[in-house]
């Protein structure tokens, strides 16, 4: 099945909330990493794929921010860019990247780039699940760090600070003649944070959001493979959204902070500071046309 208007929608919101949380925020960090082997291996069409890990789960692919994105790396103190000599892919979300050859097996590999301060995951778990029942890691501090941490929630770890993202409901009216429609998307954010400050951070730049536009981008265009890596040219986030016509305009944003006064409530994560951030999305289309 293609992508449809709603799966656009979602993407778009989430790319345009990390876009804005780095680029106004500065929420990010120059640092350096080191990559070490994955045992495992995976095979997509007969092409044998091997991965190499940092200690980070997100990595900035965004070359509109300053000092952003990792083009390419370092193979035994030897820049190597992306597409050439079996380096084929970055994983910027999974913090991973791709080889299809086994010759970097045993060599030093590095890079240096922006990691972010808070990660960002579409999210189709409820607040209940997340705050009571997954174990959250730290984000590592430096590249010589190592956690637990995955993007997938089923093994229970993942890192914070951290923004999910969810897609609450969406309905449609009519709006004008001629077929429009206005979709109104309600999101919800849970922001997860390691101190007062940086929550408070966070859910300003989000508060700030009312009453603007994102563009609305085909997953199509952007240069993912189907496992999430970026393979070719870099991503810009800013000329993506220059080349796209249709808009979505964030109507309202509330905000509210998340405290549990009551003893009985046993927390899976008590040190985390947490807030619930909600959306208001209008969407205007001629679905019928």
């Amino acid at each position: 099945m293609i992508a449809q208007f709603e799966n656009k929608l979602v993407s778009s919101f989430m790319l345009y909330i990390d876009n804005q949380v780095l680029k106004k925020g500065q929420a990010y960090t120059v640092q350096a990493v080191n990559f070490n082997k994955v045992d495992d291996s995976f095979q997509i069409d007969g092409v044998d794929y091997y991965t190499f890990n940092s200690p980070f789960d997100q990595l900035v692919s965004d070359l509109s921010i300053p000092t952003g994105g990792f083009t390419g790396v370092s193979i035994d103190g030897s820049q190597l860019n992306l597409g050439v000599s079996g380096f084929y892919g970055i994983n910027y979300d999974g913090g991973q990247i791709y080889f299809t050859g086994t010759q970097y097996t045993g060599s030093t590999v590095s890079a240096s780039g922006c990691i972010k301060d808070f990660n960002i995951y579409l999210n189709n778990y409820t607040e209940e699940e997340l705050l009571f029942e997954t174990k959250f890691e730290i984000r590592a501090k430096s590249t010589d760090q190592v956690i637990n941490s995955s993007s997938s929630l089923g093994s229970k770890y993942i890192a914070y600070p951290a923004i999910f993202i969810r897609m609450e409901s969406a309905n449609g009216e009519d709006f004008a003649f001629g077929g429009l429609d206005k979709m109104i998307s309600n999101f919800r954010c849970l922001v997860l944070a390691e101190n007062s400050f940086m929550l408070d951070a966070a859910c300003s730049i989000l508060k700030d959001l009312r009453k603007t536009e994102f563009g609305i981008i085909d997953p199509a265009i952007l240069p993912y493979s189907n496992f999430g890596a970026i393979t070719g040219s870099g991503y810009n986030y800013e000329s993506q959204v220059n080349n796209q016509i249709d808009k979505s305009l964030i109507w309202d944003v509330s905000v509210s902070k998340i405290s549990f006064s009551d003893s009985r409530i046993k927390l899976t994560n008590p040190q985390v500071c947490s807030a619930i951030v909600d959306f208001e999305v209008y969407s205007f289309r001629t679905p019928r046309n």
